[in-house]
């Protein structure tokens, strides 16, 4: 068992990955993929959320959003959620809509708009991956609504 468990990690090691960086990876581009579509497919609750703050700029909170929605995912989301959403049946993604909640609760003033500083780098890399993965576009969703 011991000479199994050393086969894995040698072999994650010689090709460069944590032992659960696949993981992490797939995790990232199925949340990914929900936020991409939620705003587009259920866009009453997405544009009645962003209506709750108006004395704020509308894309940097839309923005804001996302980006809550998707770390809020990536600590709930579990293994066969994420092998149903990367099987990639849009018409099955509202199934998995509370897994990215639009929250404003918390979200004040302009100072509480700001992104992670990594964010749209991160961004990038994981939509960057499902378009190798699928072969699909996939459009930069702030920016359609």
């Amino acid at each position: 068992m011991l000479k199994v468990a050393l086969l894995i990690l040698m072999a994650c090691i010689c090709e460069g990955k944590e032992p659960n960086e696949n993981g992490k990876l797939k995790r990232e581009e199925s949340c990914m993929t929900l936020i991409e579509h939620m705003p587009k497919m259920d866009r009453k609750r997405f544009e009645e959320t962003v209506s709750l703050r108006p004395d704020l700029r509308k894309r940097e909170l839309q923005e804001k959003l996302l980006e809550k929605a998707f770390n809020y995912c990536m600590t709930r989301i579990s293994d066969s959620q994420i092998k149903e959403i990367l099987e990639f049946r849009p018409k099955k993604f509202r199934n998995f809509f509370e897994l990215v909640p639009l929250e404003v609760e918390n979200i004040n003033n302009p100072e509480d708009l700001a992104l992670d500083p990594d964010w749209n780098t991160m961004k990038k890399e994981i939509r960057s991956r499902l378009k190798r993965n699928r072969g699909k576009r996939f459009t930069n969703l702030p920016n359609d609504l």
